[in-house]
């Protein structure tokens, strides 16, 4: 509560001002066959920074396959009151159109029927004076809480705020057509060289609109609303059906500028569909989403509402094709991010926790036969190695272990602070065929890099598999039976260095002459992915 003081004829005045509400916002949001999205989506609404007595929603949903009405009703049952206004209207018509060839089919039919929808939107915000309208897309991931504050205090007539697609092929908006109404966007915006907010041509997914302003009114996503606006400029719209292109056109004829922010990480889309494609597409996307927001999380999780577990759904969990996934776990918070990557992603593995540092006792190094190599020294610090390098090195030694004591043919090793990159499963199953097709026996197929130096050759018969030289990284490693007998077989407890070291030391790839002499038999043979698969967290 503010107070405002006044004097008036000598006579002290207080009165007390009510604080200036929050413009109002209509979000609206077009549903159709988002069921593996929409928990996320939605929650991501429900976390919004912003008074929700100031939102509405506008709700349309059709032509589904799969649960969408049902979780956004889970939804509104747990949270219609608390908004200042909802408008829903479903078609319950189980299939799609006769003239679409598929779900991510867009003939004529489905595009107009979006259109009309996006501009009853527009004219329902304005018809109840609402201050501006966000068009967010159901598969649209504003993982930012502060969005929308954000958004508004930019004062814009349009802004959207930048959202891509995990690999960056795709972002919402665009700096010009081209001839073939391509969208070309601005590089440097898109990989935030740039940071701010910046006038383009175009904009799509999630966009915010200023309905304060009068040339708002100009503002359409219908083309034949679009020619009678203009009508007496002389201008007529003849181009691409394209709601968010005839929305750009429109601004320009209203003398709207369009912007696009970056200024902070916003969120993702979820790659948009050929019409060839079937959801399952989208569904790997949403599985890149997720491991990147998890990772740009400062609390490493995902928060989902309790009214949608329920619809939860993952994919089934396997090994990639090989005999045990081991996870080298150090930390409780990682702990907690690798389970539920393992579940995003359908990885099936077998914790490997860190020993104890109070059960590393003189008597159990002395049973362990565990020494230092007497000429180690850490390249950089110049110092032994540390407890936690010591306990690091034993957590693989264990899983080396098991593989021979179980005779695992093939392994796959991370430690939990791995970060994946998009399409990690596929490109994984894509990389061990690779190898086991060569016809050439290897032991070791490194994930993650640390290139420090040194040439490396492609592997023959190849795409993407090169030899190893120096890289000191196990944050991710593909391992065999006869490669885990090798590195035992150097009985690397006795002449210990750090397991990153160790690696490179039995490929006869570490370029430290006196440690490799320690080791007599260096023949463990070490490939790598290129480009890597994954890379570690805090890189």
């Amino acid at each position: 509560m503010k107070v405002a003081v006044f004097v008036l004829f000598g006579i002290v005045i207080a009165i007390k001002a009510q604080e200036r509400e929050s413009p109002a916002v209509l979000i609206s949001i077009l549903v159709r066959n988002k069921a593996h999205v929409l928990p996320y989506t939605l929650s991501f609404v429900e976390n919004l920074n912003y008074p929700k007595n100031r939102l509405g929603l506008f709700i349309r949903s059709d032509h589904n396959v799969d649960n969408s009405v049902q979780i956004i009703d889970a939804w509104l049952n747990t949270t219609q009151s608390a908004y200042h206004t909802v408008n829903k209207k479903y078609k319950l018509v189980n299939d799609k159109r006769r003239t679409e060839k598929s779900e991510s089919d867009w003939p004529y039919e489905r595009l107009t029927h979006v259109i009309n929808m996006k501009e009853e939107a527009l004219n329902f915000a304005r018809k109840n004076w609402y201050d501006f309208v966000l068009f967010l897309d159901a598969d649209v991931l504003l993982s930012n809480p502060d969005v929308l504050k954000n958004l508004i205090a930019l004062d814009l007539a349009v802004v959207a705020p930048m959202v891509s697609t995990t690999e960056k092929e795709y972002t919402n908006f665009w700096t010009e057509l081209g001839p073939e109404n391509e969208k070309i966007l601005d590089k440097e915006i898109q990989n935030y060289d740039k940071k701010g907010h910046f006038k383009v041509d175009g904009v799509s997914n999630v966009v915010l609109v200023n309905l304060n302003l009068l040339n708002s009114d100009g503002l359409t996503f219908d083309k034949k609303v679009l020619n009678t606006l203009n009508n007496k400029k002389g201008f007529y719209y003849e181009g691409v059906l394209d709601p968010d292109v005839i929305f750009s056109v429109s601004a320009k004829q209203a003398n709207v500028p369009i912007y696009v922010a970056n200024d902070h990480f916003y969120g993702f889309v979820l790659h948009p569909l050929a019409p060839k494609d079937t959801l399952e597409k989208e569904k790997q996307s949403l599985v890149n989403v997720l491991v990147e927001i998890l990772d740009k999380s400062a609390t490493k999780t995902v928060d989902v509402k309790e009214c949608f577990k329920n619809f939860m759904t993952y994919p089934k969990p396997d090994t990639l094709g090989m005999d045990r996934i081991f996870v080298v776990n150090h930390d409780t918070d990682l702990k907690n991010r690798f389970e539920l990557l393992s579940r995003f992603m359908g990885l099936s593995v077998q914790r490997v926790p860190l020993i104890d540092e109070k059960s590393l006792t003189l008597q159990f190094i002395e049973e362990h036969g565990i020494s230092q190599l007497p000429d180690y020294k850490h390249p950089v610090e110049k110092r032994p190695m540390t407890l936690f390098e010591i306990r690091w090195f034993l957590s693989h030694h264990e899983i080396w272990q098991k593989m021979v004591k179980k005779s695992l043919n093939l392994v796959l090793v991370m430690e939990d602070d791995v970060r994946f990159k998009p399409d990690f499963k596929k490109n994984v199953l894509k990389a061990v065929d690779e190898a086991k097709n060569t016809g050439k026996n290897w032991d070791l197929l490194y994930f993650t890099r640390k290139w420090i130096g040194g040439d490396e050759l492609r592997v023959d018969g190849t795409k993407n598999l090169y030899e190893t030289a120096y890289s000191p990284s196990t944050t991710a490693y593909c391992l065999t039976l006869e490669g885990a007998k090798k590195l035992l077989n150097a009985s690397p407890l006795s002449k210990m260095v750090p397991v990153q070291e160790f690696l490179p030391i039995m490929a006869n790839k570490h370029p430290n002459k006196t440690w490799n002499e320690a080791f007599s038999e260096r023949n463990l043979v070490a490939w790598h992915v290129y480009p890597s698969l994954a890379e570690t967290l805090k890189d």
